[in-house]
């Protein structure tokens, strides 16, 4: 091996582990500390009426979201038009809204806040269908308990099994999916190269011997 080819195997080492480390670690820490965690999942029913919730504990200092999560159980269209987030490109006008709840926080015995589900359209999507309807800052330790106002018959919501769930997530996640997203790039560009330059001699050598093959077998015949 040259002096050449061996100044690019030791490039590409370099690049691949600058190129993958950051993207390994960062993937790694995420697993161990997620971006987001349940407080609290708990059944209901969204027929008309007050709900408490169990009370809970906040382990972390953050921010917490207050949901209602649901299951697939309903045509996807007709459950965005029934929860209110149907969109622009959604024609609703023959689904009315069934959605209409308020909600209050109380925090070791105080008030710590209080909304109403028409105050956002926020939603997310996955296993499940989570619409938000409030948010709000806690610290580790403190205990809470969320009281729901039904004011509008949801009984056909119901049918996909509602959840009231508080959702704490890191107030860097967003940072820390964005850089989730570069350094992956990052590692199949960079660490891609690498990768390329370590296995570069190799695959050489491997030409070499199929041409040299070849060409003993050209001489044969």
């Amino acid at each position: 091996m040259g002096f050449s080819a061996i100044r690019a195997k030791r490039l590409g080492m370099i690049l691949a582990v600058v190129g993958i480390l950051p993207y390994a670690l960062l993937q790694s820490w995420v697993v161990f500390e997620p971006l987001s965690w349940k407080a609290i999942e708990y059944p209901l029913s969204l027929r008309l009426g007050r709900i408490t919730s169990p009370a809970f504990t906040t382990r972390r200092s953050t921010g917490y979201l207050i949901m209602l999560e649901f299951d697939w159980n309903i045509e996807p269209r007709r459950m965005d038009c029934l929860l209110g987030i149907g969109g622009p490109y959604t024609n609703c006008s023959d689904i009315p809204e069934s959605l209409d709840v308020s909600w209050n926080l109380i925090s070791d015995g105080h008030p710590n806040g209080a909304g109403e589900s028409l105050d956002t359209r926020a939603a997310s999507y996955g296993k499940t269908i989570n619409r938000e309807i409030g948010r709000f800052d806690a610290k580790s330790g403190q205990n809470h308990v969320v009281q729901l106002d039904i004011r509008h018959d949801g009984k056909e919501l119901d049918t996909a099994h509602p959840r009231l769930v508080v959702m704490g997530y890191s107030w860097y996640s967003e940072l820390a999916r964005f850089m989730l997203s570069f350094t992956f790039f990052v590692a199949v560009f960079v660490g891609g190269i690498g990768m390329l330059l370590v296995s570069l001699p190799f695959l050489t050598r491997r030409i070499k011997r199929g041409r040299h093959s070849y060409a003993q077998s050209a001489l044969r015949s």
